[in-house]
């Protein structure tokens, strides 16, 4: 691999961290989940005006997210780092390709179930997450071994929608009741 083709790889890999954490953040903050000193210093930055309060809310919870990441980042070993050298746009493209369970399992392999659930909430470079696309294309098995793996059925897509939602427009009675279990 040139160091081009190094430096591309990695910058992609930068903005989808930096997409994650904005995620993230908007995540916290639909759910209303308000970290009070952070809310106060936005408040005292944004000089009293509420409209700028929340913008810089939002860069200072980005900035401890970032913060955070890096702290764990340079804790970590080799082998217990969050993906352990995995990719999500990788594991997409598999998913993509309707590898069986077994192919699944061997991928995350030597990895423990948390940084397995974390990988696995992942979303991809067009704002889906694993289960979504699974459940787009009727992978019932690969979708049940996702929930069983801490898939969150709720996660909202780009585009607003969760799992359910796509399997109900599908008229997918499989998914559906897979993902009503899970659910719940």
């Amino acid at each position: 691999m040139s160091a081009f083709d190094k430096f591309k790889k990695l910058n992609v890999a930068h903005q989808k961290t930096e997409e994650a954490v904005y995620s993230i953040v908007a995540q916290e903050m639909e759910e209303g989940v308000r970290h009070n000193g952070r809310w106060l210093k936005a408040l005292e930055q944004a000089e009293g005006s509420k409209e700028k309060q929340i913008a810089k809310y939002i860069k200072l919870s980005v900035e401890a997210l970032k913060d955070e990441i890096s702290i764990q980042s340079k804790s970590a070993g080799p082998h217990n780092s969050i993906s352990y050298g995995r990719d999500i746009e990788e594991f997409v493209a598999m998913l993509n390709s309707n590898v069986p369970v077994v192919i699944i399992e061997d991928y995350f392999y030597g990895m423990n179930s948390q940084d397995i659930k974390s990988f696995i909430n992942l979303y991809d470079g067009y704002n889906n997450y694993p289960i979504h696309i699974l459940v787009k294309k009727s992978q019932i098995a690969l979708a049940q071994w996702l929930l069983e793996a801490g898939a969150n059925p709720i996660l909202k897509n780009y585009w607003g929608y969760t799992a359910l939602d796509i399997a109900e427009l599908n008229h997918d009675k499989d998914a559906v009741s897979l993902l009503q279990r899970y659910s719940a």
